[in-house]
């Protein structure tokens, strides 16, 4: 369930939704199973599941800035 940052920085922005999308499925059956009270195999992986929803998040952010900046460095040069 981990993803690496580096792998995060290379996926184009409709792969980082579908993942995105995908994991917090997961997070949904994940919870389910808690909330059932049932034994739990992994009683990390409601933590690591929560991370990496906030890893996809914060380099879809930086990735939207970046291209907010380049956009707007790129209206910049034309007036000058």
């Amino acid at each position: 369930m981990k993803i690496r940052n580096k792998e995060l920085r290379t996926m184009s922005p409709a792969d980082l939704n579908s993942r995105l999308k995908e994991i917090k499925t997961d997070l949904m059956k994940v919870r389910t199973d808690f909330s059932r009270g049932g034994q739990q195999k992994n009683p990390m992986q409601l933590r690591t599941i929560r991370r990496t929803i906030a890893k996809i998040l914060t380099v879809k952010n930086i990735k939207e800035k970046e291209l907010s900046a380049g956009i707007k460095a790129g209206s910049e040069e034309k007036k000058a």
